[in-house]
C-alpha cells in the first residue's frame, strides 16, 4: 500500500533567520535603499564572484529537509560564494551598501553560519567571509570569522529548531482546527432560505479553486454563510486561511460577530482585525516609528516572539490588537501583521490586499501563503470604484511646494533652491505667490544639510523646480487643447449637477499616456532624491522629501502599469494616472491565490461585474428570503428631479414626502443625491410639513457625529413620526446595521446616478452609459431600499421617485423580488398606504 506523501512547507534561509535571528527595533531598518537596489546588487554580485578566480564556486544551491510530525520543512538558499580545500572550506556572503559598515551585521553572519551548518561534507575548519561591497566608492570591506564543523552545525541545528517550533506549532493547530471545522454545524438552528445554497455554492468555488459572483439581498445573512461554507472546505484540506476584505467598519464588525458566533459553535478559530495604523499607535511623537523616538518600534523584535508564542501555542479567538500591544510593549499594529501569520481569519480593508503599494506582500510573495489563501470580498460593488483609487496615482505640486518650504524655508530666501522653487509654482491652478514680508535666512540647518554632499541637496532644488514647470506645462497644453473636458450638458439629462464643486471639479481636462517630458522630470527628481537619501543622514526636510520620493515613484510606477491604457487628467489638483478598467490589475492579483468569493445584495448584472473583477467567475443569485409581500414598492414615475426639474417639483416632492409619513409613526429615511438638493428639500419639507420631526445628514460628520445620527435613527418605540434626510449612496446608505423595527419607510429621489466628471465621462466613454452612471445609481438605490427588510418580522413600505424610475433601462435592473406598483399622487399613494395598516 502507497504511503501518501506528507505537505512540504519550504522556506527561505532569509525568512528563517529574520524570524529567529533578529532582535532590536525596526526604525534602523528605515534607511533609504533606492532605485533598482535588487538590481544593482546582483550585478555587483556576478562582477565580484567572477574575480574571485578559480576553485570559486558561485550561487551554491543548498538545502536541508527536516522530517517533522505531519510535515516536511524543507529550508533552502543560493550561497553567494564557496571554496573549497581539503582542509578548509571558505564561505562568502556579499553585500552591498551605500556606506562600508564598521563591524558586520549580525543578521548576514547569521545567514553565512547557517549556510555553513547546512552544507553536506564540511571538513572540520570553517572561514566564513563577510565581503561589503560600496556602492558609491567601489570599495571593499572583509570581515572574517575562524570556526569548526561543529559550531556551524550546533548553530544550525539550534537555529532550524527554533523556527521548527513555529512551523509545528502552526501545523498541529491546523490538524485541530480543520478537525473542529469538519465536525462544525451552521451555528443557527435554521438556515434563512437560501443560506444553504450559497454556503454550499462557496464550498465548491474554495474546493475548486474558482471565483465566485454570489448576489443575495439584504437581510439573507450573507456574511455567516459565506465564512461557514468557506471553512467547511479548509476543514477539508482546501486552502489555508481566508483574507475577509471589507468597503467599510461595519463589514469588520459584522464578519467578526460571525466568528464569534461560529466559535461559540464549535470551530477552533483564530483571527485578527487589521485596522489602520494610525487607530492602534500608541506612540504620539513626529516620528513614531523612530528608535529614538518610539519604545514600541525599539525593542519590537525582543518583544515579538514572547508576544506571539503564548497564543501561537494554545490561544483562540480574537487576536486584541491594543491589548496584546499593552501586554507587550511591542507596536500593536506590527505585532497584528505577524499574528496574521497564524491565524485563520484576516479581517482587514480591501487596500490591505489589492493597493500595491499598502498591501499584505507576505500572502503574495510567498507563492505557498498564496496558494493557501482563500479571499472573501464584502460588499464587492463597492470594489470596482475603490480599485480605480488603488491602481490609479496622483502628482501633487501642493506636496512639491510643501518640500520646498522644508528644502529652504518659506519666506524671503534669496537665491538657490526656494526662490527657483516660487518661481516654478506659480502658473498652477490655484497657485499663489508666497509670502515675501521678512527677509529672514533659510533654515540654517536645512542649507547645512544641503549644501552638503557635493551638491546633491541643490540637486534635488533643482530638480523639483524642473519638476513643478513639468507639471504646470503638461496643465497647461492638455486644457489649452480642450481635450477631455467635461460636458456642460449632464449626459445624464440636463445641465451639469455641482459644477464648480466636489471631486468632479478637480480635473478640468485630460490626455492619452504621461508627456515624455513630465516623465523625465518624474525620473530625475526620483534620482536626486535617491542619491540624496541614500546617505542616510538626519536633516529637517527628510521626512517630506522621503514622503514626496515615494509619491512620485508610485505615480512613475501607476504609468508604467498602466501603459498606454493611462488616462492623464490635469487641474486644479494637479496630474493624476488614472485607472479606467481595474480588471485586468485585480485579476493579476487575484491568480496568485486559491480562490475568490464577491458577494454583495447588489451583484447585477454579472457580466458587468465578472468584467469589473477581471475574468469570468461562477454565478449564484439567491431570491430574498423573505416574502415578497412584506415590501410595499411605489414607484412616483410622474415627477421629475433631475436637476433641471428640481425646482419646480420642490413642493411636489416635499408634499408627497409628506403624505408617505402621515400618521406613519417611526423613523422614515428620505435619501437624495446631493447635500444641496438635501438641504434644499429638508428646508421645504419642514415649511411645508412643520408639524413632523427632521433630521438631516450634514456634509462633513466625524465618526462621533455618526454615531450620534445611528444612535437616533436607531430608535424604536418612540410613538412619533420622524423623517431622517440622508445622501444616497452615503455613510448611511448602505451597510448600517439597524434594529428591527428601527425603520418605517424609506423614499428614494432620482436614481442615484454619479455627478458626471472626467472620471465618469472616460468610463462612458470606454463601457458605455449603463456601465458608467445607471448600474452605479440603481446599486445605491437598492441598497437603499434594502435598509428596510432585514429580518422575517420586518414589512414596510419603499417610495421611489423620479420619472426615470418607469423607463425600461432602469426598470431592467430592479431585482427580481421587487414588485413595483405606480402611485400618480398622493391620493394614489394614500390609497396603496392603506396596505401597510391592513386596510
Amino acid at each position: 500500500m502507497k504511503v501518501p506523501a506528507r505537505p512540504m512547507r519550504s522556506v527561505p534561509v532569509r525568512a528563517v533567520i529574520d524570524w529567529v535571528c533578529r532582535t532590536g527595533g525596526f526604525g534602523r531598518e528605515r534607511g533609504f535603499a533606492g532605485l533598482d537596489r535588487a538590481l544593482e546588487g546582483a550585478r555587483i554580485h556576478r562582477r565580484l564572484q567572477k574575480e574571485r578566480g578559480e576553485g570559486y564556486e558561485s550561487e551554491v544551491p543548498v538545502s536541508v529537509r527536516l522530517e517533522r510530525e505531519g510535515y516536511v520543512l524543507e529550508v533552502g538558499g543560493r550561497l553567494d560564494g564557496l571554496r573549497r580545500s581539503e582542509a578548509e572550506w571558505e564561505i562568502e556572503e556579499i553585500k552591498t551598501v551605500r556606506h562600508l559598515p564598521l563591524e558586520p551585521d549580525p543578521l548576514h553572519l547569521a545567514q553565512a553560519r547557517l549556510y555553513a551548518g547546512m552544507l553536506v561534507g564540511i571538513p572540520d575548519r570553517i572561514r566564513i567571509v563577510l565581503t561589503y561591497f560600496e556602492v558609491e566608492t567601489e570599495s571593499l570591506r572583509q570581515f572574517r570569522e575562524e570556526t569548526d564543523a561543529t559550531a556551524v552545525r550546533r548553530f544550525a541545528g539550534e537555529t532550524l529548531e527554533a523556527y521548527a517550533w513555529w512551523e509545528d506549532a502552526r501545523v498541529r493547530w491546523w490538524a485541530e482546527r480543520n478537525a473542529s471545522l469538519r465536525a462544525l454545524g451552521f451555528p443557527h438552528a435554521d438556515f434563512r432560505t437560501g443560506q444553504r445554497r450559497l454556503a454550499g455554492g462557496v464550498y465548491r468555488t474554495v474546493r475548486d479553486g474558482a471565483r465566485l459572483l454570489a448576489e443575495a439581498p439584504t437581510g439573507s445573512g450573507k456574511t455567516i454563510a459565506v465564512l461557514f461554507g468557506a471553512l467547511k472546505a479548509i476543514g477539508e484540506g482546501h486552502g489555508d486561511r481566508i483574507l475577509f476584505l471589507t468597503a467599510k467598519t461595519i463589514g469588520r464588525t459584522v464578519a467578526i460577530q460571525a466568528l464569534n458566533q461560529l466559535q461559540q459553535g464549535g470551530a477552533r478559530l483564530r483571527w485578527v482585525e487589521i485596522t489602520a495604523k494610525d487607530a492602534t499607535c500608541f506612540c504620539k511623537t513626529t516620528n513614531p516609528c523612530e528608535v529614538s523616538e518610539c519604545s514600541w518600534a525599539g525593542c519590537y523584535y525582543d518583544r515579538r516572539g514572547p508576544a506571539l508564542r503564548g497564543w501561537v501555542e494554545s490561544g483562540s479567538g480574537g487576536w486584541g490588537v491594543k491589548e496584546r500591544g499593552v501586554e507587550s510593549g511591542a507596536c500593536p499594529f506590527e505585532l497584528s501583521l505577524d499574528a496574521a501569520l497564524f491565524t485563520d481569519v484576516i479581517v482587514c480593508d480591501y487596500n490591505y490586499f489589492f493597493d500595491p503599494d499598502v498591501g499584505l506582500q507576505r500572502f503574495l510573495e510567498d507563492p505557498a501563503m498564496a496558494a493557501g489563501t482563500v479571499v472573501l470580498v464584502d460588499e464587492a460593488h463597492n470594489l470596482p470604484d475603490r480599485a480605480r483609487e488603488m491602481f490609479s496615482a496622483e502628482l501633487d505640486p501642493a506636496m512639491l511646494s510643501q518640500l520646498r518650504k522644508a528644502l529652504g524655508g518659506s519666506k524671503g530666501a534669496r537665491g538657490g533652491a526656494p526662490r527657483e522653487l516660487h518661481s516654478d509654482l506659480l502658473g498652477l491652478p490655484g497657485a499663489t505667490a508666497p509670502e515675501e514680508s521678512g527677509r529672514g535666512a533659510a533654515d540654517p540647518e536645512a542649507e547645512a544639510a544641503l549644501s552638503s554632499g557635493s551638491g546633491e541637496g541643490s540637486a534635488v532644488a533643482r530638480a523639483c523646480g524642473g519638476l513643478l514647470r513639468a507639471v504646470r506645462a503638461t496643465v497647461r497644453e492638455i486644457e489649452a487643447s480642450g481635450e477631455g473636458r467635461a460636458p456642460d450638458k449632464d449626459v445624464r439629462g440636463g445641465a451639469v449637477e455641482g459644477r464648480g464643486t466636489g471631486p468632479a471639479s478637480r480635473w478640468s481636462g485630460r490626455g492619452e499616456g504621461c508627456p515624455e517630458a513630465l516623465g523625465k522630470a518624474v525620473e530625475r527628481f526620483l534620482k536626486a532624491g535617491a542619491q540624496w537619501l541614500e546617505k542616510n543622514r538626519p536633516a529637517p526636510f527628510r521626512e517630506a522629501l522621503l514622503e514626496a520620493w515615494f509619491e512620485m515613484l508610485r505615480f512613475q510606477r501607476t504609468v508604467e502599469r498602466l501603459g498606454e491604457t493611462a488616462a492623464l487628467l490635469v487641474g486644479p489638483a494637479g496630474v493624476r494616472a488614472h485607472c479606467t478598467d481595474p480588471g485586468p490589475h485585480l485579476d493579476g492579483v487575484l491568480r496568485k491565490v486559491r480562490a475568490a468569493v464577491f458577494f454583495s445584495g447588489t451583484l447585477s448584472p454579472f457580466p458587468h461585474f465578472a468584467a469589473e473583477f477581471g475574468s469570468p467567475a461562477r454565478e449564484l443569485r439567491l431570491d430574498s428570503p423573505f416574502p415578497p409581500e412584506h415590501l410595499r414598492l411605489l414607484v412616483a414615475d410622474r415627477i421629475g428631479t433631475a436637476l433641471r426639474a428640481r425646482a419646480a417639483s420642490l413642493d411636489a416632492v416635499a408634499d408627497l414626502v409628506g403624505c408617505f409619513v402621515r400618521d406613519r409613526p417611526g423613523n422614515h429615511l428620505v435619501y437624495l443625491p446631493s447635500h444641496a438638493y438635501l438641504r434644499a428639500l429638508a428646508d421645504r419639507f419642514a415649511e411645508r410639513h412643520p408639524e413632523v420631526e427632521t433630521l438631516a445628514q450634514e456634509a462633513r460628520m466625524d465618526p462621533d457625529a455618526r454615531d450620534r445620527f445611528l444612535a437616533d435613527l436607531g430608535e424604536t418605540g418612540t410613538g412619533r413620526v420622524r423623517v431622517v434626510f440622508a445622501i444616497l449612496g452615503g455613510v448611511f446608505g448602505e451597510a448600517i446595521d439597524l434594529a428591527a423595527g428601527a425603520l418605517a419607510g424609506v423614499v428614494v429621489v432620482g436614481p442615484g446616478l454619479p455627478q458626471i466628471g472626467i472620471e465618469r465621462e472616460l468610463l462612458r466613454e470606454k463601457f458605455g452609459f449603463e456601465r458608467a452612471y445607471q448600474i452605479p445609481g440603481m446599486i445605491r438605490v437598492i441598497q437603499a431600499v434594502g435598509r428596510l427588510i432585514r429580518g422575517p418580522e420586518d414589512r414596510g413600505c419603499a417610495l421611489l421617485i423620479d420619472e426615470r424610475f418607469s423607463k425600461p433601462a432602469l426598470r431592467r435592473l430592479f431585482p427580481a423580488w421587487w414588485e413595483p406598483r405606480p402611485v400618480r399622487g398622493p391620493e394614489d399613494l394614500a390609497h396603496e398606504l392603506r396596505w401597510e395598516a391592513g386596510g
